[in-house]
């Protein structure tokens, strides 16, 4: 069922897609071989030492200690 009738009116199209302002994207696509970033390499093998317990592997935050002191 046609509601409007036929015009001689081009018809429209949707606009172009604009690049929109923001962040640039990577320039190129690292190699295996290459690190992957060079702050998260430095903390690598480095142990947690809570500073309430002295105890490796957690820190004050989530110290068990403290919680049974409550």
């Amino acid at each position: 069922m046609r509601m409007w009738s036929e015009t001689k009116n081009p018809l429209i199209e949707p606009p172009e897609p604009r690049k929109m302002p923001g962040r640039l994207g990577k320039n190129r696509r690292k190699k295996k071989d290459e690190p992957k970033k060079w702050e998260n390499s430095q903390k690598k093998g480095v142990k947690i030492t809570c500073s309430r317990c002295k105890q490796v592997g957690h820190n004050k935050t989530v110290c068990a200690k403290m919680v049974s002191l409550k």
